[in-house]
């Protein structure tokens, strides 16, 4: 068996390492032709120019390496299926998923690999490219000047030559355009001059003979003054700029220049913002309810930290640096983790004193009225005052007066009929709507709205406090929700490596014949299929639709589903091998339903014969 280990992994090398070579290298060359116009005239030096590349390359091999492994895959699988190797192993008695298991065991020690990979190299170079690539753009070539035609020194200082001299830097019939000055504009004509480089390096001197140079005047844009030179020196700063390498590291490290433990660690500081800024939302959506009696529903709280990012870094991590580091170190680090625990601590103690001030702000306080000794001679409240009408009952001698004697109108359907005045409409409907209810005979009650709050001023301020923390929620939750994409992505571009080796070989064997045609059409479907997945769960994961490790998650378990499917269905049919193409697929699929329905009619012939014999 360990002879035919060592043949299945070494018939898988050569393949991988071939695919790996030329995807890089196809990738490879469309990311140099989008950047070209940005290195192309800078006059950079080849090992900046050098730099630039290799630090591209771990972000491609990082993406090249899943689609290298489903290559090689499909094309040993392939080649072994097609060479009756597969019918010889399967007449000994091996089964297909036995000559799988060496390749998963290699693919899944591949996923372990490029998991540190992805943490450790591709951050670090990510990082670097990032600063060369602003000490690149910081860097400004040297002025080309063109004959006959407007050069654009600076934006605010042109110049046209009609002719140039590249030995001596001479040049001909000079006309300069100055507008640094603003309305002062000056425009200078020369017969010749000399272009050179300060010994600074950086300004260019031009050295000018026989002209003039005219100016508007300061003040009087009428007037136009104009001065005769034999020489004049004209001076612009800055036009050239070498390329400096910085050597120092920039702090800022974006979510893609930083590592699994980096981003947990951001990730478990933002979260306590994030659960505060949602606490206060929660708050004032609930002041709005109380207010206008609408009701907004609150985003999904997110965990206080990554549960695989936490898996990784502080106990698979954390076990290997107690094995290695020493004691102190050791010490140093579980320093660094309480530290940690004790600011999530304080975070949460300062979170839940903040929910109870605004539970105390959100309280109404409400008067308790203390008798007061009435007053020989002075009206009790809530006693009527002779001599002064009282509220709701008719004067004697008013027109209401004759109704309250007895002249309403009769009820209908048992609803009384009042008159306007008498009583109060019903809430969020008017006296017309209300009487016009009653004289139709239908309770004013059953029909009344949610009545509209009469302050709208605070219903206002609270919708404008809504609206100010759902965007300040929604600008924390994406930042976090991104963390939380990049961490699952480093783990499942990894393990894409296994996943594609568990889906392969039941494709290879279900077309063995195929050939290099079938390999390349089947792994172009299966990676458009895959990055679709993956960058579709990526879009819907930072605007919070899917939770990160769903969105990053499902193409692997699509694929892996797919490929235990396929390999179930390869190793329950009887024959050694399957079809050459996808036309032999389809006409053996013909046969077998063919056969399928003789049967069936043979069985149903069968039936209908014995009633016939026992009769």
């Amino acid at each position: 068996m360990k002879l035919l280990t060592r043949y299945i992994v070494r018939e898988h090398v050569g393949p991988l390492v071939f695919a790996l070579s030329a995807l890089t290298s196809l990738l490879m060359l469309q990311y140099v032709a989008r950047q070209l116009a940005n290195l192309a005239g800078k006059g950079l030096p080849w090992a900046a120019i050098g730099e630039f590349f290799v630090l591209s390359l771990p972000f491609t091999i990082a993406m090249t390496m899943p689609m290298a492994v489903l290559v090689a895959t499909l094309y040993a699988f392939g080649r072994m299926a097609a060479e009756h190797e597969i019918t010889a192993f399967k007449a000994s008695g091996v089964r297909v998923r036995t000559l799988m298991a060496p390749v998963l065991a290699c693919a899944f020690a591949l996923s372990i690999g490029m998991i540190w990979f992805n943490d450790q190299v591709l951050p670090a170079a990510n990082h670097r490219l990032r600063i060369l690539q602003q000490d690149i753009a910081r860097t400004k070539p040297t002025v080309a000047l063109r004959e006959q035609s407007m050069n654009m020194i600076t934006e605010m200082f042109f110049m046209r030559v009609a002719r140039v001299n590249a030995e001596t830097n001479r040049i001909y019939d000079v006309v300069i355009y100055d507008l640094s000055k603003g309305i002062e504009r000056k425009t200078v004509y020369a017969d010749s001059g000399v272009i050179s480089l300060d010994p600074n390096g950086r300004d260019m001197v031009i050295q000018l003979y026989d002209g003039f140079a005219q100016e508007f005047v300061r003040g009087e844009s009428h007037r136009l003054q104009r001065s005769f030179f034999e020489t004049q020196t004209v001076r612009q700063k800055g036009i050239a700029q070498g390329f400096e390498n910085s050597s120092g590291s920039d702090a800022f490290k974006g979510d893609r220049e930083m590592t699994v433990c980096e981003m947990h660690r951001r990730y478990r500081s933002d979260a306590v913002d994030v659960e505060r800024i949602r606490q206060e939302y929660v708050s004032n959506t609930d002041r709005l309810r109380k207010v206008s009696g609408r009701r907004i529903t609150p985003p999904r709280p997110r965990p206080r930290a990554e549960p695989l990012a936490a898996l990784y870094c502080e106990q698979f991590l954390g076990r290997i640096a107690g094995l290695f580091l020493p004691k102190k170190a050791e010490a140093q680090a579980l320093g660094q983790d309480s530290i940690v625990q004790d600011s999530i601590r304080q975070d949460s103690v300062r979170q839940d004193t903040v929910r109870r001030d605004s539970t105390r702000r959100d309280s109404v306080v409400v008067p308790v009225a203390v008798p007061a000794t009435p007053v020989p001679g002075s009206p009790v409240p809530g006693q009527p005052v002779p001599g002064q009408p009282v509220p709701g009952v008719p004067v004697p001698g008013s027109p209401d007066s004759a109704q309250v004697a007895g002249q309403f109108p009769p009820p209908i359907n048992g609803i009384p009929v009042l008159p306007r005045g008498s009583y109060t409409p019903a809430p969020g409907l008017t006296y017309s709507q209300d009487s016009a209810l009653r004289a139709a005979g239908v309770d004013p009650m059953t029909q009344a709205v949610q009545a509209q709050p009469t302050d709208t001023s605070e219903a206002a301020v609270a919708l404008g406090a809504v609206n100010a923390t759902g965007l300040q929620l929604i600008a924390a939750r994406e930042s976090l929700d991104s963390l939380a994409v990049e961490i699952h992505k480093k783990f499942a571009l990894s393990l894409a490596c296994f996943v594609f080796v568990l889906f392969g070989p039941p494709i290879a064997l279900r077309f063995p014949r195929g050939g290099v045609g079938v390999t390349i059409g089947v792994s172009i479907v299966v990676f458009g299929l895959y990055y679709i997945c993956l960058m579709g769960g990526e879009a819907l994961a930072d605007k919070g639709q899917l939770p990160a490790y769903v969105a990053m998650w499902i193409a692997n378990v699509v694929f892996a589903l797919a490929g235990v499917a396929l390999l179930w269905r390869v190793e329950s049919t009887t024959d050694n091998s399957r079809g050459g193409g996808f036309a032999e697929w389809r006409a053996d699929r013909k046969a077998r339903k063919a056969l399928a329905r003789a049967a069936k009619a043979k069985a149903k012939g069968r039936d209908t014969a014995e009633p016939a014999v026992s009769a």
